[in-house]
């Protein structure tokens, strides 16, 4: 056996086994392993050993590693090669005890699957330039309450259910493709920038906004937000089309074009602006001015991101500096919930 290079021996009874140094692929899949050592076989670039009962793994002399599968082993630590795995493709160590990885995608430069799910993991941070890293399954089902990407914009598929993650970087994931989230005390989801967003996925959060208005909605093929109490307005490109295509949110959510926060409550903003209330000149450069109402009310000046730029009580004819803003279109909310009123600014 001195010349073997493939060993395939999953779903035996193997209990213990000695490996030859020379092995460049092992398949040990469903056996009765307690332990195995492959730290010394230096030209092994795969290994599956999913279904035994292994406690402790090492590979930290194992760098020509390309795939590495080790699901559902009661895995309590890894160890680690210090200067990384230039050809690891595939790591897989889903369904175990695991409390920490650290992981360096700078010394793991070409990864395209990473699945640590159902285990342990409170914090991951998931560094370097992800070149050509596509899938992050590393959350689901973890107690993890923090997660964070150094370069989130090349992940396409994010699956982060069942932990307790308050906050995302979503709204820099450029690349973002499929997005799942169930029982997660998220508050805040910005989708704006997910332009290729095929699936959206999402139930028994905490949520309270959803900007999902990215320019491309009609191609998103599954759209999901139900069990979601706090949830009362989704921010998407056209109202009509979100009612007509997307069913399966709560009764209670709505659809605009422009949801804002007023009074811990989220609001959705269709109607257009009084026709006794007057906004001039529109557009403009430097001022504004409101008329056709009275007493005092609350005006807002607010950008496409749903971000508040102008905050102040107002009465009717009174004059506006607006020149500090960009020039674009700002939405102008004028009033309180029980008589909003809203139209578009054009600033030059």
């Amino acid at each position: 056996m001195v010349n073997l290079r493939t060993l395939a021996a999953d779903r035996n009874n193997i209990s213990y086994i000695k490996l030859e140094k020379n092995l460049t692929d092992l398949g040990l899949r469903e056996n009765k392993l307690t332990s195995i050592d492959i730290s010394t076989l230096d030209s092994l670039r795969s290994f599956g050993i999913s279904g035994n009962s292994i406690k402790i793994l090492d590979i930290s002399k194992n760098k020509l590693l390309n795939g590495a599968s080790a699901t559902n082993c009661n895995l309590d630590s890894i160890k680690y090669c210090p200067s990384g795995y230039k050809n690891l493709v595939s790591f897989v160590v889903d369904s175990n005890n695991l409390t920490h990885i650290p992981i360096n995608f700078n010394l793991w430069p070409i990864i395209i699957n990473f699945i640590c799910s159902k285990n342990q993991i409170k914090s991951l941070h998931i560094p370097g330039s992800l070149a050509g890293f596509a899938t992050v399954e590393a959350c689901a089902d973890n107690q993890m309450t923090d997660l964070t990407f150094e370069d989130p914009g090349s992940i396409n598929r994010l699956v982060v259910s069942g932990n307790n993650i308050t906050t995302l970087q979503t709204d820099s994931m450029f690349d973002l493709v499929s997005f799942y989230s169930i029982g997660n005390p998220i508050k805040h989801l910005n989708l704006s920038n997910s332009k290729k967003l095929l699936v959206f996925y999402i139930s028994s959060n905490e949520l309270e906004t959803i900007n999902i208005q990215n320019d491309n909605n009609s191609s998103i093929i599954h759209f999901e937000s139900e069990n979601s109490p706090s949830l009362y307005c989704i921010q998407v490109d056209d109202t009509a089309y979100s009612k007509l295509n997307w069913r399966q949110v709560d009764s209670h959510t709505k659809f605009s074009p422009l949801c804002v926060i007023e009074s811990d409550e989220t609001i959705s903003i269709n109607e257009p602006i009084n026709q006794h209330i007057n906004l001039y000149p529109n557009p403009t450069s430097n001022q504004i001015t409101l008329s056709g109402f009275y007493g005092q009310k609350k005006i807002r000046i607010i950008n496409s991101l749903g971000e508040t730029l102008f905050e102040q009580q107002v009465t009717s004819k009174e004059q506006l500096d607006i020149s500090y803003l960009k020039p674009g279109l700002y939405s102008v909310l004028l009033g309180s919930n029980n008589e909003l009123h809203s139209t578009i600014l054009v600033k030059q």
